[in-house]
């Protein structure tokens, strides 16, 4: 999630958080209200209480997603001696596509990077068409190291985890065209 989307949704958190404890404090505790409440219809009032506890339970989830959950970018800066490297969420996605589509027996390669800027490493998920149909586990071990060992040798990146999703090659893939 990017740091922005972090801010806003934290702000909206605070909003909505607000509002349920104002929309509680009119419906339970001033007594001009509390007994028009209870005069008309107590279901009413029950009824105001339970969707503000869901509006405040709501708001109190958005507002922890917002805190705990990691910051992602689409660049990477990596920091040297020589200078300072930008490197594009696409790039290292490419880099990891062709590398393991070269080295390994498989077919539509498709990588999804993210990238972690606190800890300057990526996660990585690799979903490919093995050309084999025995040992797909060891295989998704191999298309494992494979990337982890070119986003470390080719561009210095860390990798925080490689997910790898490994068809047979009797399976279909979602892109391909249906001929009836």
């Amino acid at each position: 999630m990017r740091p922005i989307t972090k801010v806003v949704l934290g702000f909206v958190a605070i909003i909505g958080i607000l509002q349920a404890l104002l929309v509680a404090t009119l419906a339970w505790p001033l007594n001009p209200l509390a007994t028009w409440l209870v005069v008309t219809d107590q279901y009413l009032r029950w009824g105001l209480l339970g969707l503000s506890a869901v509006v405040l339970a709501t708001f109190i989830v958005m507002l922890l997603v917002a805190i705990l959950r990691q910051s992602t970018s689409t660049h990477l800066v990596v920091k040297s001696k020589q200078g300072n490297l930008s490197l594009s969420r696409q790039a290292v996605a490419n880099v990891v596509a062709k590398s393991v589509a070269s080295e390994h027996p498989v077919k539509n390669v498709s990588v999804d990077v993210k990238m972690l800027n606190r800890q300057q490493a990526a996660k990585v998920s690799v979903e490919a068409f093995s050309l084999n149909n025995t040992d797909l586990a060891e295989e998704g071990k191999r298309i494992e190291a494979t990337a982890t060992q070119r986003l470390m040798e080719t561009l210095g990146i860390a990798t925080k985890g490689v997910h790898v999703t490994l068809h047979p090659a009797t399976a279909t893939p979602r892109n391909a065209n249906r001929v009836l």
